[in-house]
């Protein structure tokens, strides 16, 4: 067993996937809740995230995350407040097509300034295809849209930690490829691979944990580009049915590097120097 704190920020390029932190966010995997629809949606519980530096390892904001269900699916959302007064939120949409089933419809994920403009801003429609992926940093806005070939079972946010959730507590820990949505910088669906399981006991949770890393597969050009690749951490609590309890990534593309610590709810993200 290894012990770890998370990486440095800028030691790896990294991927704006499925828009920044929305990779992770949303777990809202606390206990079963079979649905109607035959879907575990796996519970509505709110989740609490600490937004931690990983060169300071103190805390720089708060994640707080939940989901409201409809007749035949669930709409997730996710909000992050920055102590420098940034923010971003989240929304995506799941249905249950067939008992048993789900697959992800609409994705949205738009950061804010601390004065409230936009920074950037990534959506999807998943059914029909079209994707757009704006940014508002040079000061005027830059449209990047595209009519993608969509995969079965893409994923993007929060749907990709409830998969990945999904097939561990389903004993699949050999899982390996998930189709994602991601903007890099414009709209593109990108293979991911998950590596095997570890055991890592992580100081910023202060329990045993079980990590994954996950990178893109380039196929063949794979060993290639590895030292270049972009790459996500995911700590998962295996003896509480696989619960996301921590992430670190990218906040957005080619942006600053976070981790994401579950915590228990705190009203102001600037009370608490340490997750």
């Amino acid at each position: 067993m290894r012990q770890s704190f998370g990486r440095g920020e800028g030691n790896r390029k990294r991927l704006f996937i499925a828009a920044g932190f929305a990779l992770m966010a949303l777990p809202l995997l606390s206990r079963t809740a079979t649905g109607g629809d035959g879907v575990d949606w796996l519970g509505l519980q709110p989740q609490d995230f600490v937004i931690v530096s990983p060169d300071t390892k103190t805390a720089i904001g708060r994640g707080h995350y939940n989901g409201d269900r409809f007749p035949g699916g669930i709409t997730l959302h996710g909000e992050n407040r920055f102590t420098d007064g940034q923010y971003d939120l989240e929304d995506e949409t799941i249905i249950a097509p067939a008992p048993g089933t789900w697959r992800l419809t609409q994705y949205s994920h738009s950061f804010f300034n601390a004065d409230g403009s936009p920074q950037r801003v990534a959506r999807a429609d998943l059914t029909s295809g079209y994707a757009v992926c704006q940014d508002f940093t040079s000061g005027t806005e830059r449209d990047r849209a595209e009519r993608l070939t969509i995969p079965s079972g893409t994923i993007a946010g929060g749907s990709i930690s409830i998969s990945v959730q999904l097939l561990y507590r389903a004993g699949d820990l050999d899982a390996r490829d998930l189709h994602i949505f991601a903007c890099a910088p414009g709209p593109k669906v990108i293979d991911l691979d998950l590596k095997t399981p570890t055991a890592d006991v992580w100081q910023l949770y202060g329990k045993p944990t079980m990590r994954v890393d996950a990178t893109p597969d380039f196929g063949v050009l794979s060993l290639l580009v590895a030292p270049f690749a972009p790459k996500v951490d995911f700590w998962f609590d295996s003896q509480n049915r696989w619960n996301l309890v921590g992430a670190e990534l990218p906040r957005y593309y080619r942006g600053p590097e976070i981790l994401m610590v579950k915590s228990k709810p705190m009203a102001d993200p600037a009370a608490a120097n340490k997750p």
